[in-house]
């Protein structure tokens, strides 16, 4: 009769053994093997590569999800600044206005820009205007409160999704205290005009319709 084929739980080797002080032995089990390993597989499993296999089909598997999140989130995440750009931005804009369908509120959408940058990638070259940016970017996500939506929305655009509030005015007084300094006028980083629309359920329009209308002012 052909043997079991031995199960991983089950070693059929027996254990390594110590003499204990009182003359009594004791089952220590194998010191080379203090955990479970692929080693020990393989030697209980010589002919067997099928757990070897598992275990590279499931490290292929990670590795793929890895990959695949890893490429979604540079998809929706501008390298400069590590806000939102313009596609992830979007994609926060149509969660909230599902979320406003059902719980009615007012979002305030606005979108800002940055005067006298362009005077920073010209004097000082585009790296100096990429720190630039980046400190802006801090100084905004310093400014939100839970639930808003910052994000750069190319150049030195950013747009801003406000909930629950039909007044951006407090918000853009924060966001000009915490500017940083401007390396080439020596002054804090300005704002030019912002532009501001406001969505609520009884105007007619959609909160993507709201931000197209303020983004179409910044552009105008």
């Amino acid at each position: 009769m052909a043997e079991p084929t031995p199960s991983p739980f089950f070693d059929p080797e027996p254990a390594y053994r110590r003499k204990s002080p009182d003359g009594r032995y004791q089952e220590v089990g194998y010191p080379e093997y203090s955990e479970w390993s692929e080693e020990r597989t393989a030697r209980l499993f010589p002919n067997d590569i099928s757990y070897r296999q598992a275990l590279e089909t499931a490290n292929l598997v990670e590795t793929t999800e890895a990959g695949r999140l890893a490429a979604e989130r540079r998809a929706i995440i501008d390298s400069k600044t590590e806000l939102l750009n313009m596609d992830g931005f979007l994609l926060e804009l149509d969660l909230l206005a599902g979320n406003v369908e059902r719980h009615p509120q007012p979002v305030t959408v606005v979108v800002i820009d940055l005067d006298k940058f362009k005077a920073v990638n010209d004097t000082l070259g585009h790296q100096a205007g990429d720190h630039v940016l980046g400190e802006v970017a801090d100084s905004l996500k310093s400014t939100m409160r839970p639930g808003d939506v910052l994000a750069r929305l190319g150049g030195d655009e950013f747009g801003m999704l406000l909930p629950g509030t039909t007044d951006a005015a407090p918000a853009l007084e924060r966001v000009s205290q915490n500017l940083p300094i401007n390396p080439v006028t020596a002054e804090r980083v300005g704002l030019n005009e912002p532009a501001v629309t406001v969505y609520e359920e009884d105007q007619g329009r959609t909160l993507r319709q709201a931000f197209d209308l303020a983004w179409s002012q910044n552009k105008s």
